[in-house]
């Protein structure tokens, strides 16, 4: 069929692709750099005819076109597809024609790859075309998924094993229960520092009452001195006493009391006790 082409640039495509009206002129544009060698497109897929045509479209749309976006990006251009490749005569026969790719598993990759051998550039057009999935049962979309991973697999072992950055379903599920594991992290530090509140605050208050508590009994230990000095009459103690055991009727002031009463004589003892 080269044999028959009339022009100096080849375009090669899948049968089952849609295009738009401007398609040849846009994929073979980047051919007129001479350091170009060829040109590829990215391709989405729609499913026709039931669900499992439909999930095989999402493998393509949503995995393996964020894929190949992830390789430009990382620098890569070890990449080509059987949708598009466009190529200058003269390159293709610097090559070898097509016989030097008909007993060669995935034939696209190879030309690519040989061109690419002549030190020549491979670009991803901005022109994405699309193609059907039809497989109408799981079984067969799976004999066609598993084969073309395989054939990744076989082409680039390295791409390969770092396929797993492109699949989102194992990203989320880590990033989901790793939120959950910082959100219960997070929920004990602040019931731990809850608690350290609570008992730093039962503690103050202890402190606090404690304070009270030895200036009362300051307070009564001076009312024991004075009765044994004899400074104040016994009406005049009965009122201190009477007043400390009102104002101490939280319990502090009336524990320190009791406490000043050891210093007490026994006829002050038995006078505020009446």
């Amino acid at each position: 069929m080269v044999e028959r082409a009339r022009y100096d640039v080849i375009v090669i495509a899948d049968s089952d692709i849609a295009v738009e009206r401007d398609y040849l002129d846009t994929v073979s544009a980047p051919l007129t750099d001479p350091q170009v060698g060829v040109v590829t497109c990215l391709y989405v897929a729609q499913g026709v005819g039931g669900f499992w045509p439909c999930v095989g479209a999402l493998f393509i749309n949503e995995w393996f076109a964020p894929s190949v976006r992830v390789a430009p990006a990382a620098g890569s251009r070890r990449f080509d597809f059987g949708a598009t490749l466009a190529l200058r005569r003269a390159t293709l026969e610097r090559i070898g024609g097509f016989d030097a790719l008909k007993n060669c598993l995935a034939d696209d990759y190879w030309l690519a790859e040989h061109v690419r051998a002549l030190g020549l550039q491979t670009v991803l057009s901005r022109v994405v075309v699309a193609t059907d999935v039809i497989e109408p049962t799981f079984s067969l979309l799976w004999q066609r998924e598993t084969r073309w991973l395989r054939t990744i697999r076989s082409l680039n072992p390295a791409g390969f094993a770092f396929l797993f950055v492109t699949f989102t379903t194992p990203w989320l599920l880590a990033g989901a229960e790793l939120t959950d594991m910082l959100a219960f992290h997070a929920h004990c530090a602040v019931h731990g520092a809850m608690r350290r509140a609570s008992w730093a605050h039962v503690l103050a208050r202890l402190a606090a009452r404690a304070a009270v508590a030895r200036s009362r009994i300051r307070g009564a230990r001076d009312v024991a001195r004075r009765a044994r000095a004899g400074r104040d009459s016994r009406a005049t103690i009965r009122t201190t006493w009477r007043r400390a055991q009102r104002d101490g009727s939280d319990g502090d002031f009336g524990w320190a009391l009791a406490h000043a009463a050891l210093f007490l004589p026994p006829t002050i003892s038995a006078c505020t006790s009446a």
